[in-house]
Parts: structure tokens; C-alpha cells; sequence
């Protein structure tokens, strides 16, 4: 509206008070609804008001006179006159329509379903009522009921910006990222310029694995509104995921200065610094610190333990936390554990907060003493239940991620303790102790970087391999008549400097080529990505072969057996894939970096004897990879020998469990002699 019309209407409105009593009601209501249309909701609801002073049964004026206080909170007001409005002239399915949005506002949501559907019982095809309820179930977490109300306010408004940005969010909920990226890409096209919506179709398509494409969505939506800290959050996530680390860092660390209460971004944030390689102890830990000290001064200790018995020699009750009791990576782990712990002198707890439940967790479950499922508790409720459960020593086994110590920080039991999928310290007062080894966490160097007492074992932690071996072929060379290299970690461990060395690795032997295995590969932009940092450095396309990862255990291991060689990332190494290359016998050219995760190839290596695959700069990590590629036959002697000296060293869950238990108790005596 024009600035002359506006004055005319204002004009018309002052004149409409002087002389309402000479102008009908449908006069006023047209005037009135003039105002409305333009947002002018004071001088609408006054002519609205006058129209009932004529007739206080006049359905329409009572119906939007409520409408307006519902938009000004007045929700008592709203609702007298919306129900006035609905008993002179029931058959308006609008007037229901807008009887839900009262009830919703005010919380009362059976209430507002039932409005709703009032509304589509008189106008089935009603796009108000079918996207209210949309949104009605999306919120009460019934989504396929949301997805169906949604998708027919669509069909009746196919232009609704609001039902198809829903609809997006709904089927991104239920997992289904393609159709959730069409109704992105269908709201874009109505408002082309929307950050919320170039976000949540970013986040649509880096759950696609069409990460490129996601980056380019989250940098637009930051164009638009730069300080966004879900944008900025997603944005660096999806950095971190194509081994962009230290531009993931940039804007992670902005998001925990705009919000640093907010959980969620400090476990992307303190995770993605681990994989930086301009990341070194000093700052990893001090932000680890950073993040405790936010968590320590807003929660209350359960510090007071005189009712547990001091005896040292008594049968101790370990209690074993996480987030990922499912099939996951640490179950390879922790079943060793249940499987070798002594429970003559060790009766053994496990508090399951998982979202996900399936047949590993049935199998941990059954192993367990005491199974205690804990998920839809709160923080400071899991460890009051602990602490009730009279746990002697409480053990935090998911610490790779801030969030997961939380319950440690309360102090749950008298002894508190970070193992297994831990990549730093965890910067609590009251985590007593960290397990490790004296390869990634060197006795008089590390000490100074945590706030726990590090626990030395032989091997900071033990893989269970699968229960059905998995065959070893031969390897590959003598078949293909060239070496073949490979990685099967993830690309949040292969930044460019990684591509650059295994890159003169690869012109060094004109002949070799190189396999790299993740699920990220299923983007073919990431591929292209690759492919051209390669040829970069001098290789070819037709020298990388690109995989992605295999769900199935046993064939995704099978994959082992199409490599020669395992080329180790740097400065993060890996994990859980190194514990896979040795048992399916490819031997690994680690570079051991100053760092706990920089460090795991060397534990592993170490403890096997095999010091020849260790090196300590880029020079000595290309030169072994190079003198063992010219070495054929010793390719093919740790083909037959890695696993049998592993099943006897790194995998012996017996031994490990035996050093763990000496650990636990000198623990525990230790705390008796301070309490006694």
C-alpha cells in the first residue's frame, strides 16, 4: 500500500468513529478488514468492537476481533469470541481452524487437534487445518501422520511456502534425505533467498552424502544471515566431514563464543580441534578445560560417598556408561570386557542412554550383571541412579564426544574413570583417572595435558575381532602385478597434506595405485574433489579407485584383501580401521604424531614388534612405504603372521582385562587408604 493510500485509509478510519452509528455493518466490516489486510490490527479490532456493539452475535466480527487478540496473547479474549463466533454460525471450518491455533498457543494440543479436524470435517480440503496439524504431529513426534496432513495441505496450496519447508523438515526426520531434498529444492523456488530454508536443504543433501553441494547451500545461508549458529555449526561440521579441519574449526569455535551453553556445538567443536593439524596438546587441552569449567559451575556434585564400605579387598561394582551399547564401533570393544571381567571380584553394571536398540545390544545386554536403560533420564537423574546403584568405580566409555562426560562431571561414584572411545582429556575435576598406554600418552610428557591421573596399561584398549573369521587371501600384487595402497578411513582424517604425501608415494612407483574406501565416496563431487588434489600432485585419475563402505561386517572386511598395503592419516590416525587392517593382515605405514590420536598407529605397531612400519616424519613415512612395496615376499609374510601375533598381543581380551582389573582395584585401594 501506497503512503497516500495509508493516509486515506487512516483518514476514513478517524471519520468511521465519528460516524459509525450512519455506516452499516457491512460497511464497517469492509473497512475494518482494509485494516487487517495491511497489518493495521489496532484500528481493524476497534471497528471490529463497534460491529458488536451493534450485534455481539456477529459471527465474522467475533471471529477476527479473536483472531487479532490471539495475535496480541490475549488468549481468553480470543477464545470467548471464536467459540461466540462458532455457536452463530457452526458450519465455518475457518473459525475452527483458528479455534486449534488458540488452543495450540495456549499448549493445549489434544484440544487443537480436535479443532482442527472439526475444520476438515466441514471443508475436507481445508490447507489452514491440514498444515496446522502438520505441524501439530511434527511437534508431538507422530511423523507420519504429520507427513500425510502436510502433503495434503500441499496438494491444496501447492504454492504454501510454509507446508512444503514443513513437509522437507518431516520426511528429514523419518530418514528419507531424497524426498526431503525435493520439498527443500520446492520452497526454495518460492523464496530463493529464505537462510532457513537454504540450511535445512544444505543439511538435506550432506545427509544425501552430496557433502559439496551441502557446503555451498550453508555458505549461501551465512551470505544472507552471517551469524546463524546452527548454519555456522552445520557448515563446519560438513567441513570436517571432507577433511577440511581447520576451516571446520573457524566457525565451530564462533558458535561456542555466540552460544557457549550450547552442548551440541561444543562435541562438534572440541572433536573437530582433535583432527586439526594445527591442533597441539597444549590447546587441545586448554579447551577441554575451557568446556568443563562452563559444565562445573552450573551443576551440583554427589560427592558424599561415607555411606559406601572402605574395604579394599570387598567385590567391586563397576559401572560402565554409554551412548553406543548398539552395533557401533565401540561394541567391538566393550564386549571384551563383558566377556573376560572376573565376577567372582567384579559385579558389572552397564547404563544403556541409547536411541538405538538392536541385536548387539541384546547380545551386551544378556553378558551384563545389571542392565540398566537410562536414555529417557536427564543428566543429574542418570547419576543420582548411579550413585544409588551404590557403583564403587563409574566408567565413561563414549568421551570422544563433551556431552557424554557430562554425567562423569557429577562425580557419580567414589572413583570416576574415561576409557575406551576417548580422544583427549576430558577436563574434569572429577574424572579421577584416564586409561591409556605409555605409547599415546608417553610417561613425563603427557601427564601435563589432563586433568586425570593417566593409568598406563600395556594397551590402552582391546578389539574383539568378529565371531566367524574372516579369510585372508593373498596379497593382491602377485595377482595384479602392481602395488596396491589404501585407507579405509574416513575423509575427516585425509586433509590435503595426507593427499600430498601419499601422493609422491605413488610417483615414486609409477605402477602402484591407490584404493580409498568410505561412505563419503558415494558423492561423486567429493570423488571429483579428490581426483583433482591427486592429479594436483601428479596422479593420475585412472591410478585411484574410489569404494564406499559396506555395511556388512564381513564383507566390508573382505575389502582388505584387495589392498597391499595400508597407508596411514595424519596427525589423526586411525582407530578402529587399524585394529581391522592387522587383523585381515595388511601391514600399515603409520606416522606417529605428537598427540593421543596421533599416537594409535605406534601403540598398535609397537606392541606387535613391528617398529619398521613406524615413522616419525613425512620423509621416513614415504620411504617405508616405498621400501615395503619393493618387498613383495615380506608383504606376504605379514599377510600370514599379523593377525596370529595380534590375537596373542593387541586382541588377547584376556590379558587386557586382567590389567584392567589390577588397575580398578589399586583404584580402589588407593581410595580406601585416603577414607579409611
Amino acid at each position: 500500500m501506497g503512503v497516500n493510500q495509508t493516509k486515506l485509509f487512516k483518514q476514513t478510519f478517524d471519520q468511521s468513529l465519528l460516524n459509525y452509528k450512519n455506516m452499516d455493518i457491512d460497511e464497517t466490516l469492509k473497512l475494518a478488514l482494509e485494516f487487517h489486510n495491511t497489518n493495521d490490527l489496532e484500528r481493524a479490532d476497534k471497528l471490529y468492537n463497534k460491529i458488536l456493539e451493534l450485534n455481539d452475535n456477529h459471527s465474522d466480527a467475533n471471529h477476527l476481533s479473536g483472531v487479532v487478540s490471539l495475535s496480541a496473547g490475549r488468549f481468553d479474549d480470543a477464545l470467548v469470541k471464536i467459540q461466540k463466533a462458532i455457536a452463530a454460525s457452526p458450519n465455518q471450518a475457518t473459525y475452527y481452524n483458528s479455534l486449534g491455533n488458540v488452543f495450540k498457543l495456549n499448549n493445549e494440543w489434544v484440544k487443537a487437534e480436535s479443532a482442527y479436524f472439526s475444520a476438515l470435517n466441514i471443508a475436507p480440503r481445508l490447507h489452514e487445518a491440514h498444515h496446522n496439524l502438520g505441524r501439530l504431529f511434527e511437534r508431538n513426534g507422530n511423523l507420519e501422520n504429520a507427513k500425510f496432513h502436510l502433503i495434503e495441505a500441499i496438494h491444496s496450496f501447492p504454492g504454501s511456502l510454509e507446508s512444503n519447508f514443513s513437509l522437507a523438515r518431516v520426511l528429514l526426520k523419518l530418514g528419507k534425505v531424497i524426498e526431503a531434498v525435493n520439498f527443500f529444492q520446492e520452497a526454495l523456488q518460492i523464496e530463493p533467498n529464505n537462510p532457513d530454508i537454504l540450511n535445512g536443504l544444505a543439511y538435506a543433501l550432506e545427509k544425501s552424502d552430496r557433502l559439496s553441494e551441502s557446503i555451498g547451500f550453508y555458505e549461501k545461508s551465512l551470505r544472507l544471515e552471517p551469524n546463524v549458529v546452527a548454519t555456522l555449526s552445520n557448515l563446519g561440521h560438513a567441513l570436517h566431514l571432507i577433511g577440511r579441519a581447520e576451516h571446520a574449526v573457524v566457525h565451530l569455535e564462533k558458535c561456542v563464543e555466540l552460544e557457549p551453553e550450547n552442548q551440541f556445538n561444543w562435541d562438534r567443536y572440541l572433536f573437530a580441534l582433535i583432527f586439526s593439524k594445527t591442533s597441539d596438546r597444549e590447546t587441545i587441552f586448554q579447551e577441554n578445560k575451557r568446556w568443563a569449567k562452563i559444565i562445573e559451575n552450573k551443576i551440583s556434585f554427589l560427592d558424599d560417598f561415607n555411606h559406601f564400605s572402605v574395604n579394599p579387598d570387598k567385590k567391586l561394582r563397576i559401572g560402565y556408561y554409554s551412548k553406543e551399547f548398539y552395533s557401533h564401533v565401540t561394541s567391538f570393544f566393550f564386549e571384551t570386557l563383558l566377556k573376560h571381567h572376573d565376577r567372582q571380584f567384579y559385579e558389572i553394571y552397564c547404563y544403556f542412554d541409547c536411541t538405538i536398540s538392536d541385536e548387539v545390544t541384546e547380545k551386551l545386554r544378556q553378558k551384563a550383571d545389571v542392565w540398566e536403560i537410562v536414555s529417557k533420564l536427564e543428566p543429574n537423574q542418570i547419576a543420582q541412579k548411579i550413585r544409588s546403584d551404590r557403583i564403587d568405580i563409574f566408567v565413561g566409555t563414549t568421551n570422544f564426544l563433551a556431552s557424554n562426560r557430562i554425567i562423569s562431571a557429577y562425580k557419580p561414584a567414589p572413583i570416576v574413570v574415561s576409557y575406551m572411545n576417548q580422544v583427549s582429556s576430558t577436563g574434569l575435576f572429577n574424572v579421577d583417572y584416564l586409561i591409556t598406554d605409555d605409547r599415546i600418552s608417553p610417561t613425563g610428557q603427557a601427564d601435563n595435558f589432563f586433568t586425570e591421573k593417566l593409568v598406563r596399561l600395556s594397551d590402552y584398549i582391546c578389539y574383539q575381532p568378529p565371531e566367524l573369521e574372516v579369510e585372508i587371501k593373498s596379497a593382491p600384487v602377485f595377482k595384479n602385478g602392481y602395488i596396491t595402497f589404501g585407507c579405509f578411513n574416513n575423509l575427516a582424517k585425509i586433509n590435503q597434506t595426507v593427499i600430498s604425501t601419499w601422493a609422491t608415494i605413488l610417483r615414486s612407483i609409477p605402477s602402484s595405485r591407490i584404493k580409498l574406501i568410505t561412505r563419503s565416496f558415494k558423492d561423486k563431487t567429493i570423488q571429483t574433489r579428490y581426483l583433482n588434489l591427486f592429479k594436483y600432485y601428479g596422479i593420475e585419475n585412472d591410478r585411484i579407485d574410489f569404494l564406499t563402505t559396506i555395511l556388512d561386517r564381513t564383507k566390508y572386511l573382505k575389502q582388505y584383501n584387495l589392498i597391499d598395503i595400508a597407508l596411514d592419516p595424519f596427525p589423526f590416525n586411525g582407530g578402529t580401521v587399524t585394529d581391522e587392517t592387522i587383523y585381515m593382515g595388511v601391514p600399515l605405514i603409520t606416522l606417529a604424531v605428537d598427540t593421543e590420536m596421533g599416537s594409535m598407529g605406534k601403540s598398535k605397531l609397537s606392541s606387535l614388534k613391528m617398529h619398521d612400519l613406524i615413522a616419525y616424519n613425512k620423509r621416513e613415512y614415504i620411504e617405508k612405504a616405498i621400501n615395503l612395496s619393493n618387498d613383495i615376499n615380506k608383504i606376504q609374510e605379514y599377510k600370514r603372521e599379523l593377525r596370529k601375533s595380534a590375537i596373542e598381543t593387541i586382541f588377547n581380551g584376556q590379558k587386557h582385562v586382567n590389567e584392567l582389573e589390577i588397575a580398578y582395584r589399586q583404584m580402589w585401594k588407593t581410595y580406601c587408604a585416603e577414607h579409611n
